[in-house]
């Protein structure tokens, strides 16, 4: 009986969580991180339902040595996957927030609009910029990110209203309208930096879970980065960080 509710619990979890990646994807769109968060759900539940069947294969995969080579192959690299993601993920929260001693310049970074509007995650990221700003008041800002196809304006251009319509004076704003991506948000970003001679080092303000990735790029380039990270909503988190992980892993190997 005690396996039976377990195995429900974990049905009932694995369903849900299915359900939750899966509207991330159609409200947003399919990516590594919802698409992921669909399969690996989606295989716990069926080897939770169908588990009598699969320990039977199991089994029978056992009795051969071949058998035994597969099983013990696919459960090694099972578990150094789930431990390398473990290690990438303590990570990511742990850069989440990390400020300097003494202020320092803050580069924002762009994200996508929704319908010619600013998205809830760049507004969350104008916030965060604006409470460092509010809070030293004789830092310089950078708003970093170029204009998509389906945009009106640049991202720089929308983040640089948001903010001067909270109240930070333009001339204290950078507008940085070329980058496509994060790296180029931080070469063009350090362009601007040693054009206006601030030092080289910046408190990034974006997403909580972009802000390891971020500093990993930020080193290649010759930036010190800090963080003042916007919250994420938690409907969307686990796509975001799950997404991450693999972001991480193509910076670490020596992707842009």
């Amino acid at each position: 009986m005690v396996q039976k509710i377990a195995a429900f619990v974990i049905e009932a979890l694995m369903a849900l969580g299915f359900a939750a990646f899966a509207y991330t994807a159609v409200v947003s769109h399919p990516n590594l991180g919802n698409v992921t968060g669909c399969a690996l759900c989606a295989a716990a539940f069926f080897l939770c339902l169908f588990r009598h069947p699969f320990v039977q294969l199991v089994s029978r995969l056992w009795k051969s040595s071949g058998g035994r080579v597969l099983t013990v192959s696919v459960c090694v690299l099972a578990a150094a996957a789930a431990v390398i993601s473990a290690v990438i993920v303590i990570q990511i929260f742990r850069y989440a927030d990390r400020l300097p001693e003494k202020p320092a310049t803050v580069i924002v970074l762009g994200c996508g609009m929704k319908d010619g509007s600013p998205s809830q995650m760049m507004v969350q990221r104008c916030r965060a910029a604006y409470d460092y700003l509010t809070a030293n008041p004789e830092v310089k800002c950078i708003v970093s990110g170029g204009k998509g196809s389906d945009e009106p304006v640049s991202e720089a251009e929308m983040m640089f209203d948001i903010l001067t319509e909270k109240g930070i004076s333009p001339d204290r704003i950078i507008i940085e309208d070329r980058s496509v991506s994060t790296y180029t948000n931080l070469v063009y970003s350090l362009e601007l930096m040693e054009k206006h001679g601030l030092p080289h080092e910046a408190v990034i303000a974006t997403s909580e879970y972009h802000q390891l990735r971020t500093s990993m790029l930020a080193e290649k380039v010759g930036i010190k980065a800090w963080s003042k990270s916007a919250r994420t909503s938690r409907l969307y988190l686990p796509s975001c960080v799950i997404r991450e992980v693999y972001g991480v892993i193509y910076t670490f190997f020596g992707g842009k």
